[in-house]
């Protein structure tokens, strides 16, 4: 099915992940835009747990390179779709596991003033790949969007503890009104 965030459409799967308030989703893509904008070109942009590739195709059509990895197979194929409808030729698609994948392709690329994006199930990041990216010191910024306020605490101060990136900001966004449950985009930065 196709839904459009942003003023932007894309198709998406009813058997893959998809953030179910549109227009909250729009507003989340907005922040991490302007602070993109602040940052100059962004030569990779890493989308984790990319779906379908919302983020990548709102955020960073403007980026080098784009690496979008996702371990859903409906999600996948969404996500190969919407690459060729956008025709976004940057976009490299990854099949598999973040925690497993993400290592090995985040070492054979420049990581200079990369970007990642990390939008993890409930669960968070498994330890490892939080522990991976607390060792990074070439990313230039890192987008953590989380639904779980304690797994998002938990992630940050694993890789807040490498010292190598300061927490620039914090934001709730009302993704599920008048129910407890928010959305929170973490915006760390290189120090």
């Amino acid at each position: 099915f196709r839904v459009t965030v942003g003023g932007r459409r894309f198709v998406a799967s009813s058997e893959g992940f998809f953030q179910n308030n549109l227009d909250v989703t729009a507003l989340i893509a907005a922040a991490v835009c302007e602070k993109m904008k602040t940052l100059g070109p962004v030569p990779v942009f890493f989308d984790l747990y990319a779906g379908v590739g919302t983020f990548s195709i709102l955020c960073a059509s403007d980026a080098k390179k784009i690496i979008a990895i996702e371990e859903n197979g409906p999600s996948l194929d969404a996500l190969r779709m919407n690459k060729e409808e956008k025709k976004m030729a940057q976009l490299e698609i990854i099949s598999g596991r973040v925690e497993k994948v993400f290592p090995e392709v985040y070492l054979k690329n420049n990581l200079r003033d990369a970007v990642i994006f990390l939008d993890p199930p409930r669960q968070g990041l498994g330890g490892k790949l939080a522990q991976t990216l607390a060792a990074s010191k070439e990313t230039g910024m890192i987008f953590y969007l989380s639904c779980d306020l304690m797994t998002l605490a938990r992630d940050l101060n694993i890789i807040l503890a490498g010292g190598h990136y300061r927490l620039l900001e914090a934001t709730a966004f009302d993704m599920f009104p008048r129910t407890k449950h928010i959305e929170i985009l973490a915006v760390l930065a290189r120090t």
